[in-house]
């Protein structure tokens, strides 16, 4: 609100606006506050653009002389509109003072400023700074005007159209008048001939508004009336955000009739937090120092931040709202269902592409569609062979979509699903046979993850989980972020609280508008193995016991449903004695099978049929078996083998009591039939009645 001080004209006393002296005053005291890093805007205000605060452009004719000799003259606040008398143009006193600092901000133009506050977000703040000079242009008294020239740069500048990694964060508007009532000085203006004179709002205010909840400003800050000021505008239409408006009162505590009071002065702070929130807090000068108030009052929190950011890249013309549902489920075998939903997606109209990565597994992909804008329909084919391999885990999966023009394209709908063979881990042991596999995996939890490669509305995770393999609490699930770059996925508060679920198994998050070159990930710590109790190892014992007799009935209803080759078959029983999964042999019949069996990775074929899941492995070179092979329990002169879970009648719905390995030799490989795999399981399901009888 300008400087007020006294000015002795005619026996009067009138309060005198910034004088020269002044002006230079503030700009050398900002000068330090630059030279110490602090980056510093300023935007005018009335009386810097007129002597006394009172413009007299609209004034007319015959009294502006008047008005002039009565208030004196400061032809150098105001740089002329144009050059059509001539002459050159003169840059205002005020602009000039501030510009040699470049503190002035462009009136209509964006400052961008990467704050060099690390945020939980892994990347700097970046906050986009607008002024608008409500002053420059007032024709009448202290009345604030925006013309709308000044509206159109405006409008222009705070549009973010570039890339969405280097989007702001915050958009915030510097303007001098004030654009609602300030509820505070109703208290004093109450209606009286004096009322007549107190100081307006900005005159065209809600022209100015909607502009601004129109472009996607969040916060506009204002001086004038020495009053602080704290509101929010809101605007009906569709797709536009609220704007907090705040009214600074004045660090010098002065007041229009009464001058300066200390005791009075005050000014905002904007804390931009590392949860991505916006505080105002207030400080009064008390006791000769600055106080804050206690608290503060929250302005956005991380989901007002994120919808700003993508209502923002919503021009017209933009990107319908998109959205994203993923759901992983996992199976006891530890493989991993990803199937996803995409609504309003910008793609490529000629190539369908999608990435997944993982650090076990084999991924294939198993087919999908996409819905053009037409409503057509283009099948998306299941991949015969796994997902093609690149650098760093990733995988990739490419389709032509044949019969379309190229360019790039809003579809309706994408749907497709990807099947992780054994990329899930479910228990701690699982993860010690994954080896190291990132932060996360080796702070002994599982985790899903998306990253966003557009902006969207919306995005769900959901993960399902087998009964009984979930994780022991609400408290052992949580979300985090992981920013561009690679840099380190961090916990995120406000989005752990948005987790939903269904007993402890069934887990999903709903994440409103993240933000492109994000990912967003929903970590779980895993549960130990149940230890085998003293029942099941009395099992484990009759099972060794038994399982020889096993083998020979399951070698005689080999012979019956698969005359001709020479099968050795071995029952195996989890080793419960090493830290780890390993299969120790308890009972053969024909060729002894190896003895003991250590399982490194959760790919190994015994890991699946432990969990339950048939395997057949056949050697690709009979008589030349290879280190990976032996290294699956393979034996040199074999030419395959088939694992299959005895049935778990011994209960637990995620192991088997045992495993019967059936194997054949290298000179009867071409005898094999291919249907071997449902004949062997036959033959093992045709001897569990008479092993339930033994074992019950």
């Amino acid at each position: 609100g300008g400087v007020w001080g006294g000015h002795r004209w005619r026996n009067l006393k009138w309060p005198s606006g910034a004088q020269e002296g002044d002006l230079t005053a503030a700009r050398d005291g900002m000068r330090l506050l630059r030279d110490r890093g602090i980056k510093c805007l300023v935007c005018a205000g009335n009386h810097d653009r007129h002597l006394q605060g009172i413009a007299t452009h609209g004034a007319p004719t015959g009294s502006k002389s008047v008005l002039k000799e009565l208030l004196g003259q400061f032809v150098d606040r105001i740089s002329p509109k144009d050059t059509s008398a001539g002459g050159p143009v003169n840059p205002a006193k005020f602009d000039t003072l501030f510009n040699e600092l470049g503190m002035l901000a462009p009136l209509g133009a964006a400052v961008d400023i990467a704050l060099p506050l690390v945020a939980s977000h892994g990347t700097r703040w970046r906050v986009r700074v607008l002024a608008l000079d409500s002053s420059i242009r007032a024709e009448y008294a202290a009345q604030g005007f925006v013309d709308p020239e000044m509206l159109r740069t405006l409008r222009e500048a705070a549009r973010h159209t570039g890339d969405d990694l280097t989007a702001p964060d915050l958009v915030v508007v510097l303007v001098h008048h004030h654009l609602l009532p300030v509820s505070s000085l109703e208290v004093v203006q109450r209606q009286s001939f004096n009322g007549l004179f107190a100081s307006p709002i900005l005159l065209n205010a809600g022209t100015v508004l909607e502009t601004l909840v129109d472009v996607g400003a969040d916060l506009i800050l204002h001086g004038h009336e020495h009053a602080k000021h704290h509101a929010r505008y809101g605007s009906m239409a569709s797709g536009r955000t609220d704007l907090a408006v705040i009214g600074a009162a004045s660090a010098t505590g002065a007041d229009t009739k009464e001058g300066c009071r200390i005791a009075h002065s005050s000014f905002n702070l904007l804390t931009l937090g590392d949860d991505l929130s916006v505080t105002l807090q207030e400080l009064h000068y008390r006791n000769g120092t600055w106080e804050p108030t206690a608290g503060g009052t929250p302005l956005m929190g991380a989901v007002d931040i994120r919808r700003s950011r993508y209502l923002r890249k919503q021009a017209p013309g933009a990107l319908p709202s998109s959205r994203v549902l993923k759901q992983f489920v996992y199976t006891p075998s530890r493989d991993a269902i990803i199937r996803q939903v995409t609504t309003n997606y910008l793609i490529d109209r000629q190539r369908f592409s999608v990435e997944t990565r993982n650090a076990s597994g084999t991924p294939y992909f198993m087919g999908g569609f996409v819905e053009l804008p037409t409503g057509e329909t283009m099948p998306l084919n299941p991949a015969v062979e796994p997902m093609r391999a690149k650098n760093g885990g990733h995988f990739e999966y490419e389709q032509i979509l044949v019969g379309l023009d190229p360019g790039r394209a809003v579809v309706r709908r994408i749907e497709h699903e990807i099947a992780w063979l054994a990329g899930g881990v479910l228990t701690q042991d699982d993860i010690k046979r994954c080896g190291s596999n990132g932060e996360i995996r080796e702070g002994g939890r599982e985790f899903v993850e998306m990253q966003v490669e557009q902006s969207l509305e919306s995005l769900t995770l959901s993960i399902e989980l087998p009964l009984g393999l979930g994780p022991q609490s609400r408290s052992d699930v949580e979300v985090l972020v992981r920013p561009p770059l690679g840099r380190a996925a961090l916990a995120r508060s406000e989005l752990t609280e948005r987790l939903r679920f269904s007993g402890l198994n069934r887990i999903a998050v709903n994440i409103p508008f993240p933000m492109a070159g994000y990912s967003y990930l929903v970590a779980l710590r895993l549960p130990n193995i149940p230890p085998v109790g003293q029942a099941l190892k009395e099992l484990y014992g009759r099972m060794s016991s038994l399982a020889r007799e096993v083998a020979f009935d399951i070698v005689a209803n080999l012979a019956n449903l698969a005359p001709g080759p020479k099968f050795s078959v071995g029952v195996y029983i989890p080793d419960v004695g090493v830290n780890g999964l390993g299969f120790q042999l308890v009972g053969h019949a024909a060729e002894e099978p190896p003895r003991y069996v250590s399982l490194s990775s959760n790919q190994h074929p015994f890991c699946s049929a432990h969990w339950g899941v048939p395997k057949i492995l056949y050697v690709t070179n009979p008589g030349q078996i290879s280190a990976e092979e032996t290294a699956l329990g393979v034996q040199a002169d074999e030419a395959g083998m088939i694992l299959l879970p005895l049935p778990g009648f011994l209960g637990g719905a995620t192991r088997s009591p045992g495993i019967a390995r059936v194997a054949w030799p290298v000179h009867d490989a071409d005898k094999v039939a291919e249907g071997l795999l449902v004949r062997a399981a036959a033959a093992v399901q045709g001897c569990a009645s008479r092993l339930f009888d033994l074992l019950r």
